[in-house]
């Protein structure tokens, strides 16, 4: 055996099979590739492998040749006895900043358990969509227009919904669970410059098809029965304040299923196109497709996709840095002098929350993707190997080469 005991592989679909090393990575390989591996698994010396390679696909290549081949597909990645040195990036919470773990694994497992039955198949669609037609009932049958709110109830509403995004997580790590997934903790880490929660479940990969898209949609099912309930109790108590954040919460779902940011849609879209590093394959297609754009070549079927999300994509990031520099164009140019100010405050004790408003964030916003695309453009340019190139749902950590 040529390969290291402790992979294991997963059928993926489509084809494809998915390798899960002892340093707990995930690799997708395609058929081809498989079969290579197979040979590799099964004999003892490259000799006796290339002799199998070469017969099974009626090559005739030499030993050099072949590791070059062997190296191409499996080097760096840790699967091989006698690895071979080469250099593979690592795909690891490249988009997630400043990660902390706040609950391990063993502790994430007791708090998912009492709802992780909720997550076989044959009951999750059905509770779900029990959910959302019973939020959907309260929400225009009994607008709750009989109650009032005081002030001093408003610290209550915080801390109910904001208690959301730890049962989001769990949520995560019940499906994981359920799936018989190996699943991490859970945390928080920042999300380009907004904190997010995240439940590592980068193993899902390792399921089928319908158990990774249950992953992907746990954690806006548990906030659904978590809304669910709080509207129950609310029907016996009339206290506004449940009302108001179990709605609050039923909309917050909707943006979460945006498939064009890194949220639960992110992933949901991915496995349901069997397309692993969606946005960064539909970034490739869209440059290659404009780079070319007038010559005879066509999209191939595979590709009209992935043109399509990274068109749309592209559009909408767009249309959202035009409409920031269209309203605040004076402070985006005064957005250097204002950070500047601001730190000098902060150093001297004179601490001004009113500086961290929703301008300000909207404006860091837009000069963290300038800089981005202007690193990337640099970088492609240069040549230059820049450090710190980089992959939650809110947060789901899934990393997959």
């Amino acid at each position: 055996m040529l390969v290291n005991e402790n992979i294991t592989a997963h059928a993926w679909g489509n084809g494809k099979w998915v390798l899960h090393t002892g340093a707990e990575r995930n690799i997708l390989l395609n058929e081809k590739s498989f079969e290579l591996y197979r040979i590799l698994q099964e004999t003892e010396t490259y000799e006796n492998a290339l002799i199998r390679f070469n017969t099974m696909y009626m090559w005739s290549l030499n030993m050099e040749d072949f590791k070059t081949h062997i190296a191409t597909v499996f080097g760096g990645y840790g699967l091989l006895k006698d690895d071979f040195k080469v250099e593979r990036p690592d795909m690891k919470n490249q988009y997630l900043k400043l990660k902390i773990q706040l609950i391990n694994p063993e502790w994430a497992s007791i708090l998912a358990k009492p709802v992780s039955w909720l997550y076989t198949p044959k009951y999750f669609w059905k509770a779900g969509l029990l959910c959302v037609l019973f939020i959907a009932c309260m929400a225009f049958l009994d607008p709750a227009t009989t109650s009032s709110i005081e002030v001093s109830g408003l610290g209550s509403i915080a801390v109910l919904f904001y208690f959301t995004m730890l049962v989001h997580e769990v949520g995560h790590i019940a499906a994981c669970q359920n799936s018989g997934v190996k699943h991490g903790g859970i945390g928080f880490g920042f999300y380009f410059i907004m904190p997010v929660m995240y439940a590592d479940i980068s193993n899902i990969w390792l399921a089928n098809k319908e158990r990774r898209v249950i992953a992907n949609l746990g954690g806006i099912f548990n906030e659904l029965i978590y809304s669910s309930i709080l509207l129950i109790i609310f029907w016996f108590t009339r206290d506004m304040r449940l009302y108001l954040v179990a709605i609050t919460i039923a909309i917050f779902v909707i943006f979460e299923l945006n498939p064009f940011v890194r949220f639960d849609g992110y992933w949901v879209l991915s496995d349901l196109s069997n397309t692993p590093n969606l946005r960064l394959k539909s970034k490739k297609v869209l440059l290659k497709t404009l780079k070319e754009f007038g010559k005879r070549r066509g999209l191939v079927r595979q590709e009209v996709g992935l043109f399509i999300y990274g068109f749309i994509n592209s559009v909408f990031l767009f249309l959202f840095m035009g409409a920031i520099f269209i309203n605040y164009r004076i402070e985006i140019i005064e957005f250097p002098e204002t950070v500047y100010y601001f730190i000098q405050k902060a150093l001297g004790g004179n601490w001004d929350e009113g500086t961290l408003n929703r301008k300000f964030l909207l404006i860091l916003t837009f000069y963290i993707l300038l800089g981005r695309k202007i690193y990337g453009y640099v970088k492609k340019k240069s040549g230059v190997l820049f450090i710190g190139a980089g992959k939650t749902k809110t947060g789901e950590i899934r990393p997959l080469l």
